[in-house]
Formats: structure tokens, C-alpha cells, sequence
């Protein structure tokens, strides 16, 4: 039987807004390269996708084994409504937090963020509030990534306490690219984080150029 600490969550937040409508087909293939990469790592994986819009949060992965997980559909991403980006960071930590209670001894954590728009629309958490929760996560040995578009990724992510060194600025219309190169770095980081313990970069400048963004 595997020990908790062979495993890995990963926990992920799709932007699902009115403005990916018009790439709704490339996120869907790239979310699907993402996961076929993820299935060639040896370490067991949890995979957690939630999409988010003011319409509500849409759970279409509950921390299902990544080798049983199906495709990425038409009928399960449908972008629209407005982006309560705040809110949805909010559910995801908590989500993944309530379901890590049931696990002892408790299993690396990757919670990565994926949007293409900023903040405009959350009505229970603050900046400051998520900025708290990302941070004393991250105190306990969880990691974050941002994939950001249409805005300064970077500055984005530090304001929400997220190191730039584990975010990206990706291009809105190609977030076929920045899946795939997300995923490779994901599968990098698993590897690494089970031989070395803590990883301090989650994007190397080569995944940046993939992705078609520049270094911070």
C-alpha cells in the first residue's frame, strides 16, 4: 500500500468566465495534454479540478486518481458569467484542506491558478484575506502556481502571496501553450520535490519561452 507521503494533490483552479468562451476549445485539449502528462509520472497522484464564474463553482474532479481520470469535455467547461477569482482561490484551499484531514501523514500539495482575467466579481474573501490563506499555506509546505493572462501576472500574483518565481504571464489566445508547458513543470516538480524535499523554483526560463511570456 502506497504511504500518503508518496502522493501528491494536485488541486486546480480554471478560469471558466465569459472571456475564455473564444478559447474554450483550446483549454479543453490543453487541459487534456495536461493530464495525459501528469499520468506519466510513477508517483500517485490526486488530481482536483474546480472551474469557477459567478454562476457558481463547478467540481469536475474531486481528488480522483490522475490514471482514472476522464477527458476534459464540451459539456463540463462551458465559460461564462463574470470572474470572483477571490472566492474561488478561497473554496479551492479549503476544499483541498477539508480533504486532507482525512490523511495522515499528509501528501505534498500543488494548488495552481489559471485565469485570464483579474478580480472583479468576489463578495465573500478580500485580496488581503486570500493573500493570508495563500501564505500560511504555503508556511505548511503547500505550493502555489499562477498562470495569469491579460494583465501582469507577476505583480498579480504577489499581490495574493504567490513568489513570481512560480508564476507566468501566457498569452489569452494559447492557453493550449501554457497547459502544456505547466504540465511538464508540474511533472518536473513532483519528481524533484519527492528526491530533494522543497523546491524554491516552479518555472524554469525555458517553460516561460513555452509559454510565450518573458521572465519576471
Amino acid at each position: 500500500m502506497t504511504d500518503e507521503t508518496e502522493k501528491t494533490i494536485v488541486s486546480f483552479l480554471l478560469d471558466e468566465t465569459g472571456s475564455m468562451d473564444s478559447v474554450r476549445d483550446k483549454t479543453i485539449s490543453g487541459f487534456n495534454e495536461y493530464i495525459a502528462t501528469l499520468r506519466t509520472n510513477d508517483t500517485p497522484t490526486l488530481l482536483r479540478l474546480m472551474t469557477f464564474n459567478t454562476e457558481g463553482f463547478n467540481v469536475v474532479y474531486d481528488f480522483e486518481e490522475i490514471q482514472s481520470v476522464a477527458d476534459l469535455t464540451r459539456q463540463s467547461y462551458r465559460p461564462r458569467e463574470l470572474t470572483n477569482l477571490y472566492d474561488a482561490i478561497a473554496r479551492l484551499a479549503h476544499d483541498t484542506e477539508d480533504y486532507l484531514k482525512a490523511m495522515s501523514p499528509e501528501p505534498r500539495v500543488m494548488c495552481t491558478i489559471m485565469t485570464d482575467g483579474e478580480e472583479n466579481s468576489s463578495t465573500e474573501y478580500t485580496r488581503a484575506a486570500v493573500f493570508k490563506l495563500i501564505t500560511d499555506k504555503e508556511k505548511e509546505g503547500w505550493a502555489f502556481v499562477y498562470l495569469g493572462a491579460n494583465q501582469d501576472a507577476w505583480a498579480a500574483s504577489e499581490s495574493i502571496g504567490i513568489h513570481r518565481r512560480n508564476s507566468a504571464n501566457y498569452q489569452a489566445d494559447a492557453p493550449d501553450l501554457a497547459l502544456r508547458s505547466t504540465a511538464e513543470a508540474t511533472s518536473r516538480w513532483v519528481r524533484r520535490r519527492r528526491q530533494m524535499g522543497k523546491i524554491e523554483r516552479f518555472f524554469v526560463e525555458e517553460d516561460l519561452v513555452k509559454i510565450k511570456g518573458t521572465g519576471p
